[in-house]
């Protein structure tokens, strides 16, 4: 996780990354944390929110996003 990383087997055997999500970059707070992307939703305003997972400590919190909360993983420019 340090190298940017998200959650891995090694460390966390009960994770297993869902088929189509991608490794993404989430701000909590003020800071922008490893995760991971499983899907977007639109939202009623016609923008859209990511369904994401990234770890606080050792729990796993899975929550909805908005888009300005979300980035590609450093160094990399898809969403």
């Amino acid at each position: 996780m340090s190298d940017g990383q998200g959650a891995c087997l090694v460390c966390f055997p009960d994770y297993r990354r869902p088929a189509g999500s991608k490794p993404c970059e989430i701000r909590v707070g003020e800071i922008w944390i490893p995760g991971t992307l499983l899907e977007w939703q639109r939202d009623v305003a016609g923008g859209w929110n990511g369904l994401v997972t990234y770890l606080v400590g050792a729990k796993l919190v899975t929550t909805v996003k908005h888009q300005c909360d979300l980035r590609p993983p450093a160094g990399r420019t898809d969403r």
